[in-house]
This record gives structure tokens, C-alpha cells and sequence, in this order.
């Protein structure tokens, strides 16, 4: 076998373990291989002083994801296991002691690994040892209380700093205030007021205004000595009107205004200085007031990050960023901590560093630094401290650094480098996953001169554009003339507007995806390395944005082509999900008319728009399904009221999960769901919110408002949820993602879509950005909040410059990020070219190589004509062997899954749950009316009130009922009507015979808790309750349970049928527990019109 074209430096990177290694892996070069190798080789091999080779858990490997980590977990185990039989007599032991500690290894990401540093540190770190880690989605949840409430309390404050009363007071709203802090939040990690520098907020001097006066044209003529036009003499008189104006004021608040009040916007010659002045004078303003407004909201006690910090403490947990700076003050600060560290980690291998921050790449060169003196000096700053040699090996490549939205900094990648040195840098070429002809393309598209860094580019430029490396296929592969890098063109040929082109390119993709499958184009087979043709799953379609692929799911749900989302963040988006989140507000909200017709309009119902016209002509316009209806209701829309009216009498009953349920059992929605082409999406959607409303319920919360309230929460944060995965392991559906996503991932058939669109994102589309910096100087700050009303722009001062530069990273990460799209293929990549385009695009950058104009263009036919797409592919395949496998499969896998689901214990509480009943949901199972209003749960809190109240109370003394009653309800906070309800209450059951017969027994229990255990239908069931009053009578039990449930004396026998499943239960409960029968089993309903009932059930 012919040696690699790279393999001096893969070997290297492998086996050199005395010097600080920067290893460039470039895509599909086998970099997770090549860590591995090193990793085996330090485990097994002494070091150079002599020292006994590491253990694993002295081994610091740091990956980008939780699933690189278990990857790479998995693939060392099974590399240990083949090694113990081949190593040399004296090694066996070290392979068997790495195997025994790779599960306490630490192995995973650099989140992962600061949790580790503060869980051992905690008093040093000054952290709650029992900290939780918050998910991004729970930490967004704390900061939107925490904002409500500061914002709320600052703005009632006398007190009120001056550069936010005056922001306020020219025109900004609490939204643009909120804009600000999140951004300040986002970027915590920066020092964001230093970096903004001080408030001197003051309208301009006489010296400004003098200035003005001299930008002025002198006459009446342009710069080239003509007469102006009546137009722009118009405009130079409303500028020297401006002028005038701003020296007039009297105050500085109406020099200010004046200021800030509209200008013409002009490019005459002879007005571009004053305006330019004008505008300098605006922005110096503005900044000041920012820079204000910044120190306000980051003050150490007072701000609302420090609000922020303590809502945290309060609840013992961290956010991600705090994890990250938290370890870093850790190790930086604390000479003894550091020191046991690098004492502890021998060795630290860190992956994707491309993708690192300047807070974890100074904890990792910290960690790596030779071991600390014993005194207690901070560390030097890293970027001029030393890594000890062999102790320190990342791995990453430039070219694929594209996670700036994230706060990865490429530029902080260059300064490591620059540390580590250029004598200890590596690269891997060799790649091995794409076919020849897509390596010559990548490397003709990206090796052109000015794509990548060139020696010619000024030094800051170099720091965030790097060299290109170009690919190289194994020594000894075969050249392949197949034409493997196609153009994918419509036959009515290009559009020029991008708004046009959509909807044809979707078009387009499904033809070619439709005949790339019928045709049966030959792969190589991910798992065999086999040739074999093309199923749909070996297809993959990369976007940048979502927005590109809204047009193409609505093209393959209309052809039935099988496709799945991988790592949407669409969740709450979904169709399904929106219109659920519809049906509960309706549920909770009965006189909600806009939410109840969107509920019946959905596939929950299926009411036809014709049969809301017919309600509505009926008199039904409020869609009101509460009351006892007695219009002439379509079937449709009756039946539906009856169920929502079923629903909501009994949401203080139910948890959210159980009502979500209930609701799917009833109307058939998943049903209706599987007959439509993405039915499987929509229905695991619909099924993953019943697993957000168990979590929900995992924090001790029920109440089916404060589900819906947290649902309608996390859409407004933009919750980052992507949807439910469906698994896909026959490669029975194509895969549409993103191209952040696919990083890490390969594909058979590879689509890049939108290649015609802009580069940079919308100007405004950022409020805070950070651009360069070094070690001796900060990076630059600007900040945007919004236009005034009056024209002017509320930003900082060097706003244009800082964005311009931002630019530049911003496009030389959209080249990396189109490297990534393009290294993702392995055997042939598609390129849907549907514009003719002018601007900066990725079309223009891969036509601008030479060797772009020889790929053959490819025009697919059309299937959309087809009767069903999936038949036109079976017939022309002969595929339907594989798909009835397929199903076969699926329907093998959902039902070991059921079964395995199973719980093997159940825990069952009686007063919630019936579960003897046959069917708890049936038809004529009564319609109860709930205690209280499901709108407030006040009926739980009064019930609650009332037991407390009896457990301390005795008939023979009463006098302190008030008293005990109004104790109780502040807890619960009850009004005044609820106190005066619940003291009636208890007042009333002292006057039933059986609590009289109670306190008459020589022994007696209040709220006894009982817990049973028994086996049925192979689950066991734990049952818990508690009995509110158990007394006796001679060898027997009496039991008595209290309920507080609204309604009329005719009533109580419904209620009784209705809860005496619960005190079946407590009754078997008290007999295995205590050996005595249980005589008697009363009801005691405190509630009913006319005061007390009491009622025998056993």
C-alpha cells in the first residue's frame, strides 16, 4: 500500500508527545482517527523523562458536542478492546486500567469540563455545590422574569439615571431597552462599558455650532463655481435653516432636539461636510447616552445582570457562559488551584479548536502551562505565557470555522497558533471521503487567488482569513471520469429575482432528488463501502438559512417524497404545534373566540369554513362553548363543543400531559395527521409536546394554566427547539439541513441550495457587535438600538467603522462556511443554479473558478406531472420490496418500543388518578362541574385552606376558626369572598354527625398518609394518598374523606360515584396497612348549595 502524501505529519501527530502540536485537519482527513491514534499512544508509552504513561482519567479530551464525546468514547472503547490482545507483555495492564476508567474519564465539552473544575472547587469558586447546569432554554426563561421585574422596578424609581430618562424621552421603548440588555447578556463575557468608554452626555458648544457655520456654503454655487438649482438651493437653505435653529436654543435639552430633529439627505458636494459634522455631533450624543444606559444595566449591585446572577443563585444554577467564566477566574485567579490541576491533567487534546472563544481558549492554555509556583500570583495574561511541551495538542481546521454567531472566534484560533508556533504545526490532506473529481473542484474553487489568505493581505486580515491547504485524494486512487460535480438548471432557463427563483429551485431539487432515486445512481454504502443505487436517505439537501427550504417542503409534501429535518429549530413553528397550542388556549380560555375557531378549523375538528359560516348566521358568532347550547349547531361543530366542554370542567383534575392526551385519543388528530405525506413528522411534533409537558410537570407544576403560559412563553423567546427526529435507518427519507448541521456529517449525494442569495446579513439584523482585538488592545464595540423618530440613528460612535469590519469576518465566514457545504459529499455534489446573479453570491465564487465552466449542466426531468412520486420512483427502481421492509421494520420497531415504554412501576396517586376504572374516558361518564375557576385554580387553593384549617381545629373549640382560617388563606392567598367561602366551610363539616361520631372514638388520626404496593398486569403500582380522617370503632376503622367541590344537593350522588374509586383504594390501603377492617368509608362535601352533606360509600 503506497504510503499517504501526508502521512510524516500524521504519524507525528500520533507518536509526538514531547512538543505542543497544532494538528490542521482538513474535512475528511480522518481527524477523529488521528486522536484516537494519539490517545492509544500515550496510554501505552512512558514519556520522554521515563514517567509512566497517563491513565484516562489524567487525559483531557475536549470535543464540540456531547455526541463527538460519546463517539469518540465509542470508538477508543472498541480500539482498547482489539488492543489488549496485541500489545506487548508489559502493556496489557494499562489497556485494561484505560478500559476501566473511560467512563470517568474526562472526555467531552469544554462546558462539560468546567463543570467538572467547579463541582471539585466549589467553595473556591464560590458556587453552590450542588449547582445544576441551566439549558439554554431555561436560562432564556429565568432572564425574561428577571427583565420583567427589573425593568418594572427601575422605571418606578425616583432616582432614574439621566441618560435613561433622556434615552426614554427620545422615543426608546422598553422593547429597544430589552434589545440592549440581551445583547449586553449575550456578550457578558466582553468587558462591554470599558469598551464603550465614558458618559459624557452634553448637547454641542458654541464651538460645535461655530464649526457648523464654516462647513456652510459660502454662496450660493457649487463646489465647481455653477449656480445651484432651485432644488438644492432649497436644500442648502433647510440645512443653514437647521443650522440656525441649533444656535437659537436656549437649554441644552432643546439644543439636543434640535439636534436630533430631520435633515435632508443629500450627496451634494457642497453639503457632505456639514452633514458629516452633523451626524458626528449626533452620534457622540447617542454614545454617551448608550454608554449610559450600558453602566446602568451592568452595575455590580444594581443592574440587571447582577439581577440576573442572584435569580440564578437563587435557584443553584449555572447558565453555560457562567460555566465558562466561572472555571476561568478559577484557574486564573487561584495559583493553588491551578497548580493541582495541571498537576491533575497530563495530558489535553481539544477538537474543532477553530470553533473555540478567547475564555475557553485561556483556560486550556492555562491548564497546559508548565505547573504553577507556590505563591498566590494571578496567572500572566496566556497570550504571553508558555505551554509546557507535549501537554498540549489541538486540532482543528480555519477553514472550517463557522460558528461565529455562537462566539467562536477564528481570530483567537490565529493567536494560539502564533503561540504554539509554526515549527509544531501539522497538517492533514489526505482526504478520504469524497471522490477524486470533488476534491479537484473544491480545490479549484477555494485554492483561487483572494478566497483564502494570500501574502499580500494586511495582518489584521490574516488573522481571520486563513491559508488554504488544498485536498489531496489517497496515493494510489484511480482517477474517476465520471462527471460527479453537476450544475442542476431549469429548462426555462435563469431568473433575476431571487423571490422568483424559489419556488423554481424547489421545483428543480425535487425533479433531480426524484431522478437521482429512479435512476438508481450508484453510492458507495456508508457502513459496507459497497457499491449499490441511491436510496432517498443517501440524499442530502444543505441550506444556510431555514427560510431557503420552506418552498422545497411544500414541493415534497405535494409529490409525497419522504424527507426528514434534522436539527430544525422549528418546533413551535410547526403547523401541528400551532395549531394545538390553539386548541389549549381554548381550552383554558373559553370565551377566546379567535382561538376556539382556529381550534375548530384545525385537523382536530376538520370544521369546514361553510359550517363556521353556518354557526355563525345561527347566532353562534362568540363560538362560546360553555354554556348548555340550544342553537342549531352544524353536527360537526356540536360535537366539538361537547368534547371541549367535557375537557374543560375537568382541567383542575388533569395534568397537562393527561389533557394533551385525552385530546389525541378523542378527535383521531394523529390519524388524520398519518394520511398526509409528512404525517410521521407532525405526529412525533405532536407527540414531543407531550414530553415538554411531563417535563414541565417534572418541576412539581400542574396547573394547566401555567402550561399554556409557558407554552406561549418559550414560542416567544424563540425557543432554539427543533423538532422531534424521526430515526431513519433504512435511508428511507431525504435529509434536509442546515449547514452548521451537517458539520461533522457526510452524505452520498450532497445538494447545496441557495447559492444565489447575499452573502451578509441585513444590516440591522445585529444590535451589538465585537470586531478584532489582541492581547494589548480590546476588540471594538458598536452598538445600534434603532432610528429615531426624528431620523437620527441612536448608536455609538464608531458604529459604521466597527460594522464595516465586522463585514469582512462576516464574508470570509460565509467562504468557510461554503467550504464545509462542499467538503460534505462523498460521491456526487449537486448544484442547483437557478439566477443570474450580480451581486456577491456563492454562485459567483464557485463560477469564478476556471474549472467551474467544464462541470456539465444538468436539466432533470419533470415528475411533477407524475400521479405520485414515490410510485414513479417504485416502478422505475423495482423498489417496493424495500419499502414494505422498511415498514415492516418501523412497525417491529413502535412496537418493541410500546412495550418497552412500559412502566415496570407506577406510582398512583387515588385523588388524581382511577385506575380500576375500565375506561375513565367514556361517553356517559358524568360531566361534573369543577370546584373553583380553571381560569385562577382557586378551587385547589381553597380546598387546601379548608383541610389545613381542620387538621387544627376541635369541634369542642371553635372560637379560633377565624383566626386558623385566615392564617391558612394568606399562605394561599385567598380574597376576601374565598376567606369568608372556606370559613363556612369548616364551620359547616363540625356540624356533620360523623365528624361528631370522629371526636367522639377513643382514638382518632388526621391526614394519615398511606402507601400501598401491589402488582397488576406485571406493573407495579405504589399507591399514595392521604386519608384526611380516620377514627375507630371498636376493632374496626372508620375512614372520612372532605371535599369541597361546588354544586347543588343533586349533585352529591354523581360526586359520590365520581370519587369513591379513591376511596376504594384508601380503604385496601388501610386494611394491608393496620390488619383492621375498614367499617365505614364516608364523603363529607363541604361545597353544595345548602350547606354540608355527608355521604357513605362503604
Amino acid at each position: 500500500m503506497s504510503a499517504l502524501f501526508d502521512q510524516d505529519a500524521r504519524d507525528r501527530a500520533q507518536r509526538s508527545i514531547s512538543e505542543t502540536l497544532l494538528v490542521e485537519a482538513s474535512a475528511g482527513t480522518g481527524k477523529t482517527t488521528t486522536m484516537l491514534g494519539r490517545l492509544l499512544f500515550l496510554l501505552t508509552t512512558p514519556t520522554p523523562e521515563g514517567e509512566p504513561p497517563p491513565r484516562l482519567t489524567e487525559i483531557v479530551a475536549i470535543t464540540f458536542t456531547e455526541r463527538a464525546a460519546q463517539e469518540l468514547k465509542d470508538r477508543l472503547r472498541a480500539r482498547l478492546f482489539a488492543t489488549v490482545s496485541s500489545v506487548s507483555p508489559a502493556q496489557p495492564g494499562l489497556v485494561q486500567q484505560a478500559l476501566n476508567d473511560l467512563e470517568e474519564a474526562p472526555i467531552g465539552t469544554i462546558h462539560g469540563l468546567c463543570a467538572r473544575i467547579l463541582r471539585q472547587y466549589p467553595i473556591e469558586a464560590a458556587v453552590d455545590v450542588e449547582f445544576r447546569v441551566a439549558e439554554e432554554r431555561t436560562a432564556a426563561e429565568i432572564w425574561r422574569d428577571v427583565w420583567r421585574s427589573w425593568i418594572t422596578t427601575q422605571f418606578h424609581r425616583s432616582d432614574l439615571p439621566e441618560a435613561v430618562q433622556r434615552s426614554v424621552e427620545l422615543g426608546l421603548t422598553p422593547d429597544d431597552l430589552h434589545s440592549v440588555a440581551e445583547a449586553i447578556r449575550r456578550f457578558r463575557m466582553h468587558p462591554v462599558p470599558e469598551m464603550l468608554g465614558p458618559e459624557t452626555a452634553a448637547a454641542p458648544g458654541e464651538d460645535a455650532i461655530n464649526h457648523l457655520r464654516e462647513l456652510l456654503p459660502a454662496s450660493n454655487r457649487d463646489t465647481r463655481g455653477r449656480t445651484l438649482s432651485e432644488k438644492r438651493l432649497a436644500t442648502v437653505e433647510r440645512v443653514r435653516a437647521f443650522v440656525e435653529a441649533l444656535s437659537a436654543a436656549t437649554t441644552q435639552e432643546d439644543r439636543v432636539n434640535r439636534l436630533l430633529q430631520p435633515l435632508p439627505d443629500s450627496s451634494a458636494a457642497e453639503l457632505v461636510p456639514v452633514l458629516t459634522y452633523v451626524e458626528e455631533l449626533r452620534t457622540r450624543y447617542t454614545h454617551s447616552l448608550i454608554a449610559g444606559i450600558v453602566r446602568w444595566m451592568t452595575h455590580p449591585e444594581e443592574g440587571v445582570l447582577a439581577a440576573y446572577a442572584r435569580a440564578k443563585d437563587d435557584v443553584a444554577c449555572l447558565d453555560f457562559d457562567d460555566l465558562l467564566i466561572k472555571a476561568r477566574d478559577l484557574v486564573r485567579n487561584r495559583s493553588d488551584v491551578r497548580r493541582q490541576l495541571q498537576e491533575q491533567f497530563r495530558a489535553i487534546i481539544v477538537d474543532e479548536f477553530q470553533d473555540t472563544d478567547p475564555v475557553q481558549a485561556e483556560l486550556i492554555i492555562l491548564l497546559s502551562q508548565r505547573i504553577s509556583p507556590l505563591d498566590d500570583a494571578p496567572a500572566l495574561p496566556w497570550e504571553k505565557s508558555g505551554v509546557s511541551p507535549g501537554k498540549l495538542c489541538v486540532v482543528g481546521d480555519p477553514k472550517q470555522s463557522i460558528y461565529r454567531f455562537r462566539g467562536a472566534d477564528i481570530e483567537t484560533y490565529s493567536r494560539v497558533a502564533a503561540l504554539i508556533g509554526a515549527e509544531n504545526r501539522c497538517h492533514l490532506r489526505t482526504n478520504f471521503r469524497s471522490h477524486g473529481s470533488i476534491i479537484r473542484a473544491v480545490n479549484a474553487v477555494f485554492g483561487q487567488p483572494g478566497v483564502f489568505s494570500s501574502p499580500d493581505l494586511p495582518d489584521e486580515a490574516r488573522m481571520f482569513i486563513p491559508a488554504y491547504q488544498p485536498l489531496e485524494p489517497p496515493a494510489g486512487t484511480q482517477e474517476d471520469t465520471e462527471a460527479r460535480v453537476l450544475w442542476v438548471e431549469p429548462a426555462t432557463g435563469r431568473f433575476d429575482a431571487l423571490k422568483d427563483a424559489r419556488p423554481v429551485e424547489a421545483a428543480l431539487v425535487a425533479n433531480a432528488v426524484q431522478q437521482v432515486v429512479a435512476e438508481g445512481w450508484e453510492v458507495r454504502d456508508p457502513r459496507t463501502g459497497q457499491l449499490r443505487p441511491a436510496w432517498w436517505g443517501d440524499v442530502a439537501l444543505l441550506c444556510r438559512r431555514w427560510a431557503a427550504a420552506e418552498e422545497l417542503e411544500d414541493e415534497f409534501r405535494r409529490r409525497g417524497i419522504p424527507y426528514r429535518i434534522l436539527g430544525g429549530k422549528g418546533l413551535f413553528e410547526r403547523e401541528e404545534v400551532v395549531r394545538l397550542v390553539s386548541l389549549l388556549r381554548a381550552l383554558e380560555q373559553p370565551h377566546d373566540s379567535l382561538s376556539v375557531i382556529a381550534a375548530l378549523r384545525s385537523a382536530f375538528f376538520g370544521v369546514s369554513d361553510a359550517e363556521l359560516a353556518l354557526a355563525a348566521i345561527a347566532d353562534a358568532s362568540s363560538f362560546d362553548y360553555t354554556g348548555d347550547r340550544q342553537d342549531a349547531l352544524p353536527e360537526t361543530i356540536g360535537r366539538a363543543f361537547a368534547l371541549l366542554r367535557e375537557v374543560h370542567a375537568s382541567l383542575n383534575e388533569l395534568r397537562p400531559s393527561e389533557v394533551i392526551e385525552f385530546l389525541f385519543e378523542k378527535t383521531g388528530v394523529l390519524a388524520a395527521y398519518a394520511q398526509q405525506p409528512d404525517g410521521e413528522q407532525s405526529i412525533a411534533n405532536l407527540l414531543k409536546i407531550i414530553d415538554e409537558a411531563r417535563r414541565y410537570e417534572a418541576g412539581n407544576s400542574y396547573s394547566f394554566r401555567g402550561f399554556c403560559n409557558w407554552l406561549r412563553t418559550l414560542r416567544l423567546l424563540n425557543a432554539e427547539e427543533s423538532e422531534a427526529e424521526l430515526d431513519d435507518e433504512a435511508g428511507g427519507r431525504v435529509q434536509l439541513l442546515t449547514i452548521h448541521k451537517a458539520k461533522g456529517l457526510e452524505f452520498p449525494v450532497v445538494f447545496v441550495l441557495d447559492l444565489g442569495a447575499p452573502l451578509n446579513n441585513p444590516p440591522n439584523s445585529r444590535k451589538l457587535i465585537m470586531a478584532g482585538g489582541n492581547a494589548s488592545s480590546l476588540p471594538r464595540c458598536g452598538l445600534s438600538v434603532k432610528k429615531l423618530p426624528g431620523g437620527a440613528s441612536f448608536r455609538t460612535r464608531d458604529w459604521e467603522e466597527v460594522r464595516e469590519a465586522d463585514r469582512e469576518r462576516e464574508s470570509a465566514e460565509m467562504t468557510r462556511l461554503l467550504y464545509v457545504a462542499l467538503t460534505r459529499a462523498r460521491d456526487y455534489l449537486l448544484l442547483p443554479r437557478v439566477l443570474v446573479t450580480k451581486n456577491a453570491t456563492w454562485q459567483n465564487l464557485i463560477e469564478s473558478a476556471s474549472d467551474s465552466k467544464e462541470w456539465p449542466v444538468w436539466q432533470p426531468r419533470d415528475f411533477a406531472a407524475s400521479q405520485s412520486a414515490t410510485l414513479a420512483v417504485e416502478h422505475a427502481r423495482g423498489i417496493s420490496a424495500f419499502e414494505t421492509e422498511l415498514r415492516r421494520f418501523e412497525e417491529k420497531r413502535r412496537n418493541a418500543t410500546q412495550q418497552a415504554s412500559r412502566p415496570r412501576i407506577r406510582i398512583i396517586y387515588p385523588s388524581s388518578e382511577h385506575p380500576d376504572e375500565p375506561e375513565r374516558w367514556t361517553d356517559e361518564s358524568p360531566t361534573l362541574p369543577a370546584h373553583g375557576s380553571p381560569e385562577d385554580d382557586s378551587g385547589r387553593r381553597l380546598g387546601t385552606v379548608v383541610h389545613r384549617a381542620l387538621q387544627q381545629l376541635h369541634p369542642a373549640d371553635l372560637s379560633d376558626v377565624e383566626r386558623v382560617v385566615k392564617s391558612e388563606a394568606e399562605e394561599e392567598d385567598l380574597n376576601d369572598e374565598e376567606l369568608a367561602r372556606a370559613t363556612a366551610l369548616v364551620r359547616g363539616c363540625f356540624s356533620l354527625s360523623v365528624i361528631n361520631r370522629a371526636y367522639s372514638a377513643p382514638q382518632r388520626w388526621k391526614e394519615v398518609p398511606v402507601t400501598l404496593c401491589e402488582d397488576r398486569n406485571g406493573v407495579r403500582n405504589i399507591i399514595r394518598g392521604v386519608c384526611d380522617l380516620v377514627f375507630t370503632q371498636g376493632n374496626e376503622l372508620i375512614l372520612v374523606d372532605y371535599k369541597t367541590d361546588r354544586g347543588s344537593p343533586q349533585d352529591a350522588d354523581n360526586l359520590k360515584l365520581k370519587y369513591k374509586p379513591q376511596l376504594d383504594e384508601y380503604v385496601n390501603a388501610l386494611n394491608v396497612a393496620t390488619g383492621l377492617p375498614v367499617a365505614e368509608a364516608w364523603l363529607a362535601f363541604l361545597g353544595l348549595d345548602g350547606g354540608p352533606i355527608e355521604c357513605r360509600v362503604v
